[in-house]
């Protein structure tokens, strides 16, 4: 069903576009669901979607990888406490407001990453 009035034209459909090869999965499985006739074909229009999905995922997933790697090392970069300051020293905690927000900071992109990547996320 086509809701669009005849003057709007939709996007071609791109082979890198994710956002067009779900949509034509989501027909692929459609047609699969109403009973088609020619069910191979349907099922070979199916396939072939899922491999389109794939393909455009591809960048996607990768760029998921160098997020989690981005986390880690904005975590590391984070200034640790130096033995010397004297302000850590007399703080009950052991850190001072300025060292103990750096920890805060790292503890939260770490938090992130975890959520991100699970337990792989230790392996970046």
């Amino acid at each position: 069903m086509n809701y669009l009035p005849e003057a709007i034209k939709q996007p071609e459909p791109t082979e890198s576009c994710l956002i067009f090869a779900l949509c034509d999965l989501i027909d692929a499985t459609s047609a699969l669901d109403a009973k088609p006739r020619n069910r191979y074909q349907a099922e070979q229009d199916l396939i072939t979607a899922a491999y389109r999905v794939a393909a455009a995922a591809g960048p996607v997933l990768s760029g998921e990888n160098a997020l989690l790697v981005a986390l880690r090392d904005a975590a590391a970069s984070r200034p640790v406490a130096p033995e010397s300051c004297s302000n850590c020293q007399k703080t009950d905690g052991g850190l001072c407001g300025q060292h103990a927000g750096s920890v805060a900071v790292a503890g939260t992109f770490n938090d992130l990453g975890y959520a991100l990547g699970g337990s792989g996320y230790a392996a970046f």
